[in-house]
């Protein structure tokens, strides 16, 4: 299935969850892959709101993915 991770397209497999997609995406962009995703970045929808790292995906789907700074956490 197809998905926008930040404005890049990305392919990911049925049954994907929004941490599937960020790892997919960190790899694409040829971002750090030793970040901890459970703790050092945010998942949003196209509204904004945050959603979990375990929460399903759809073919089509918009998702933003925030790194936060340390003093964030």
């Amino acid at each position: 299935m197809k998905l926008t991770v930040n404005d890049k397209t990305v392919n990911i497999f049925e049954g994907a969850v929004a941490r599937d997609a960020v790892r997919r995406y960190m790899s694409m962009c040829g971002r750090n892959m030793h970040t901890d995703i459970d703790n050092d970045v945010e998942v949003c929808d196209r509204y904004g709101h945050e959603i979990g790292l375990d929460a399903p995906l759809k073919d089509g789907l918009y998702i933003e993915v925030k790194q936060l700074k340390n003093e964030e956490r």
